[in-house]
């Protein structure tokens, strides 16, 4: 049966003076406001963000409690900015609190968390007497939950407040505790991440019970810790209240490092029909713990429900195996999965070369770890499937050191191929000896997602400004699409000569973070200039002489064949052929001071250049640098932009 759209706006709710007149009909659909409602429904939050508001002031008003309003707070930051905080918290509507080490005391117990629960029970309570909350819904009809964006409450609150409907937290946060006082006035949720570093426990049911709207649902444990999720997961009232199935509206599941009773987590899948991103990482079991997994029936179960799983993850600790079970990442699901991902300890080269016998339809391809690894333990099956995927577009390593030499097209880099030393603080997981590298161009021209470590083989050390010609130069030329880049090396030059300037040419980048171990770096503040947000003709002139200065020093030091022919003998048509012939002629510039100079020169051609201009957060910054130099440098050149550093280190 089709759905019956109704319109109250059209109604005649003209004064008694005006009733006389004609009723102006809309002159468009879109000047419906029930059709722009159903239409704006569709779309994510950037294109809200980016384009509909921007449009006219009614698309404005309509969809102010739409788009997300983000509140970032780090426990590390001072009592002045926290009563900002608490200022803007009625107006988020989503909240990352990252929680820092206080030893003995734990994060939960201080003034900063009892007053975030006191202003949320606050905010809540107003709310709920302008605007109550619906009901949740548990039969059938709850089904009609939209996907991702899609399912947004249609409750609009007064000017200034709106309800929280995303929650992130991480760091050292005992989750019981801090569960227990806020989930009582977080019945808006929509999405609930947390990330921990305790050893706690979680009570399903509870968060079932508070959070009925929930679509995304995240818990894991880092490092050392461990999530213990006692039975039962499914609220009592809704196992034996109504006649009619409970449906939940989740549609992503992830648990990570959990203690997790098999049974209650089937039964949750029994319960959330549009399910389509499931993720069990290294669930445990431990010596003393009775629970048992059973892989086959998990899988047998999951194909019975018919859930249309995209992406799903299951792997178990050392101790979660049984003796007579043979752990299989490859399951019989992977025919209908486009976004693949594997445990650290299970990617061996034989899971690499299975890979590669499926490089045209996976879309996303995430390797998850609690401990650094080199790319080498795969030998060249990553490098070949990133070679031989075309429609990859997104790749989370953040553990995995990938060597630098794989994108040294032409070896600038002049270091011997062998492999036979290894910095000692590096201990995961070494890259074999005699093992010889080549180097080749990827695939997947289109990726938007890169988190990924890099290294020099042989030693990790990166920080020649060759070494930022080549990652910087590669990047930018053979995935120019990319939108989120985040980055781990060992060092990184700064100067125009390193060629961070580079990544200038990444037209839809929106986060970049680049993490560096070095202790000191000397750099001119002038070499960052680039990247300003408003630049002004100083900044253009000063390009221009750095960039005349870079290559007088250089010149004496190119060999005749590293100058490639000009841009003004390049073809001028633009076929796919020609394309391809250009893309191969910017590649022999590959980590040649000739490709920093054509970038400079193309920033001061342009009259008000303006670098990554979707940028929404930057973060450049040095681990064990607590001044944070660099990183405050990078910060006042894009003002508002600034991802903070505990942020920074979580999402790399």
């Amino acid at each position: 049966m089709p759905f019956a759209m109704k319109f109250p706006s059209l109604k005649d709710i003209s004064s008694s003076k005006q009733r006389n007149r004609p009723l102006q009909k809309p002159r468009s659909p879109l000047d419906v406001t029930e059709i722009l409602q159903h239409i704006f429904s569709y779309l994510d939050e950037y294109n809200m963000r980016m384009s509909v508001v921007h449009v006219c002031r009614k698309w404005y008003y309509m969809n102010q409690h739409i788009v997300m309003q983000e509140l970032v707070w780090h426990t590390t930051s001072t009592s002045e900015d926290f009563v900002k905080f608490l200022v803007k918290l009625p107006s988020a509507s989503r909240l990352r609190w990252f929680s820092q080490f206080r030893g003995a005391t734990r994060n939960e117990d201080t003034p900063q968390w009892e007053q975030l629960v006191s202003a949320t029970e606050r905010n809540c309570k107003e709310l709920q007497q302008n605007t109550p909350l619906q009901e949740p819904r548990t039969g059938n009809n709850s089904g009609r939950w939209k996907s991702n964006a899609k399912s947004r409450n249609t409750r609009t609150p007064r000017p200034g407040r709106t309800f929280l409907r995303e929650l992130e937290l991480n760091g050292y946060i005992q989750l019981s505790k801090a569960l227990a006082d806020l989930l009582p006035f977080l019945g808006s949720l929509t999405s609930l991440i947390i990330s921990t570093y305790f050893e706690t426990s979680v009570f399903m049911d509870q968060v079932l019970r508070q959070c009925p709207h929930l679509l995304t649902l995240r818990f894991s444990s880092l490092q050392k810790g461990d999530i213990r999720m006692p039975s039962p997961w499914i609220p009592n009232e809704l196992q034996h209240g109504p006649q009619k199935p409970t449906i939940f509206p989740l549609r992503s599941l992830s648990l990570q490092s959990a203690f997790v009773r098999q049974s209650d987590l089937e039964e949750l899948l029994s319960m959330t029909p549009r399910l389509y991103e499931l993720k069990l990482i290294n669930l445990l079991r431990g010596h003393a713990s009775n629970l048992q997994y059973n892989r086959s029936r998990l899988i047998e179960h999951i194909e019975t429900l018919n859930l249309p799983l995209t992406s799903f993850h299951l792997s178990y600790d050392v101790w979660g195996l049984m003796h007579d079970e043979v752990q299989e990442p490859f399951m019989p699901l992977k025919d209908q999965l486009l976004e693949w991902s594997f445990w650290g300890q299970e990617l061996k080269p034989r899971i690499c070369r299975d890979l590669c016998s499926h490089p045209n339809y996976i879309t996303s391809l995430e390797i998850l770890s609690n401990q650094w690894t080199y790319g080498s333990i795969t030998k060249d099956g990553l490098h070949n499937f990133l070679c031989a995927s075309p429609h990859l577009l997104h790749l989370k390593v953040p553990q995995l050191f990938f060597p630098l030499q794989r994108l040294d097209l032409h070896y600038v880099d002049d270091v011997p191929l062998i492999d036979h030393r290894l910095r000692f603080n590096f201990r995961y997981s070494p890259p074999p000896r005699n093992l010889c590298i080549e180097p080749g161009v990827w695939a997947c021209r289109r990726l938007k997602t890169l988190h990924m470590g890099f290294h020099r083989h042989g030693d990790v050390s990166i920080g020649a400004p060759v070494h930022g010609r080549i990652l910087f130069g590669y990047l930018s030329k053979v995935c120019p699409d990319l939108q989120d880049l985040q980055i781990r090396m060992s060092d990184i030059d700064v100067s125009l000569q390193g060629g961070l300037c580079l990544l200038s040419r990444l037209y839809s980048l929106q986060t970049l973070v680049i993490a560096i171990s070095a202790t000191h770096q000397k750099y001119k503040k002038s070499d960052l200039e680039w990247m300003a947000d408003l630049p002004t003709p100083g900044p253009r002139q000063r390009l221009r002489t750095l960039s005349w200065l870079e290559k007088k020093v250089v010149k004496s030091a190119r060999k005749p064949e590293d100058t490639i022919t000009s841009r003004s003998e390049s073809p001028s048509t633009t076929s796919k052929e020609h394309a391809e012939e250009q893309f191969e002629a910017d590649l022999k510039r590959l980590g040649l001071m000739e490709d920093v100079d054509r970038v400079l020169e193309d920033m001061a051609a342009v009259r008000d250049f303006r670098c990554w201009p979707l940028l929404q957060g930057i973060s450049v910054y040095r681990e064990l640098d607590y001044g944070g130099e660099l990183e405050m440098d990078v910060a006042r050149l894009r003002p508002g932009k600034t991802i903070h550093r505990l942020k920074s280190r979580h999402l790399v």
